[in-house]
């Protein structure tokens, strides 16, 4: 397709939306990911035992009549499983046919490590199931898998999710494996374990403040950096003209390492689409703001709006209307939709098709 959609040769604005598809090629019409499971056990109610799902293009025509002109292809499973091949394929072969682009989503670093050696160890000596952003071994593996995926799949690009540490509430301050120390001490002639060992004794405040905390927080930034880096030098090596974008936090990515204003000025990354997960008016202007200013280079920003997410959800349609209008006056190239509530975000779709971007 070349991708017109992103590169908007022609002023169209991005309306991008997240279909998932089961792993018989279907699309789904209940979520099934970790939140809404844990979800649905604290209301008492019994797991979904077999997926709703609906007629793969019965549901593309809906988007294409809808205006959608992209679509971030969520996969049972990990992106990278052969497995998915064959689905991927048909949607692209389906998708294309009605003019939208394809963007698999990858759930990059922050998920599950796919080997045991690939894992962090927090500061207390834990290894925890995240993938280490400090692994040049891991990164390679992630990247090699892509790379395979971009030369057998007429995909138009790769949707990055997750591109960062993982929260420290989930795995602790991490990582300190001996890869990950031994590359720091080498660059800097320290330890970062003394600055782990500071914070026990001197509480958390102190260790944030820490002379040496700087060097160290920066080097985990530039670990996911040259994932970010690596991984679009090895796409354009075999499709140049394949786009590289990613699903990233405002102003709280600095929680996590996520340098994605570095990645766009470095060009790294070809589009954005910055969370939008934020509800009532005046909080989500300030989303708004807050990554209009955060970002450098011209690349294409496009808002993730959450109808319903694990942060809340909208009270209606007109509430997800009135984000679209914030994020058209505050420039935004576009808008991507992403909710757990999947039939409901369907029912939405022609009203939603009424808004100018």
């Amino acid at each position: 397709m070349g991708s017109p959609v992103i590169r908007n040769k022609d002023g169209e604005k991005v309306r991008g939306i997240y279909m998932r598809v089961t792993s018989d090629g279907r699309a789904a019409l209940v979520c099934n990911c970790g939140y809404c499971v844990e979800a649905r056990k604290a209301r008492g109610e019994q797991p979904v035992a077999e997926m709703r799902s609906a007629d793969l293009r019965e549901t593309l025509d809906l988007f294409a009549e809808s205006g959608m002109n992209l679509i971030l292809l969520c996969l049972p499973g990990d992106v990278l499983s052969p497995d998915n091949e064959n689905v991927i394929n048909t949607v692209v072969r389906e998708a294309h046919a009605r003019g939208m682009e394809v963007h698999p989503v990858c759930w990059a670093l922050a998920g599950e490590a796919p080997r045991p050696e690939f894992r962090m160890v927090n500061a207390e000596g834990k290894a925890v199931p995240y993938s280490d952003p400090g692994n040049p071994a891991l990164r390679a593996f992630v990247i090699h898998a892509l790379a395979n995926l971009l030369r057998r799949c007429a995909i138009d690009g790769i949707s990055l999710d997750g591109v960062r540490y993982v929260e420290t509430e989930l795995s602790g301050d991490c990582c300190y494996c001996s890869t990950c120390r031994d590359q720091f001490r080498r660059g800097y002639g320290y330890d970062p374990i003394v600055l782990a060992k500071s914070g026990k004794e001197a509480g958390a405040r102190e260790q944030a403040y820490a002379p040496g905390m700087f060097l160290w927080n920066k080097a985990r930034c530039e670990n996911v950096t040259a994932f970010v880096r690596e991984l679009k030098a090895a796409m354009s090596a075999v499709r140049r003209e394949a786009l590289l974008s990613a699903y990233v936090w405002g102003y709280a990515s600095r929680l996590v390492f996520q340098d994605w204003p570095t990645w766009l000025e470095e060009g790294y990354l070809d589009w954005i689409n910055p969370s939008g997960y934020t509800y009532g008016r005046d909080a989500f202007l300030r989303r708004c703001l807050d990554v209009k200013y955060m970002r450098r280079g011209e690349q294409p920003l496009c808002i993730t709006l959450g109808p319903h997410t694990s942060h809340g959800r909208v009270a209606d349609v007109e509430e997800l209307v009135e984000q679209m209008e914030i994020a058209r006056q505050t420039g935004a190239d576009g808008v991507i939709f992403f909710t757990h509530s999947i039939e409901e975000l369907h029912a939405w779709l022609p009203r939603l098709s009424q808004v100018r971007l």
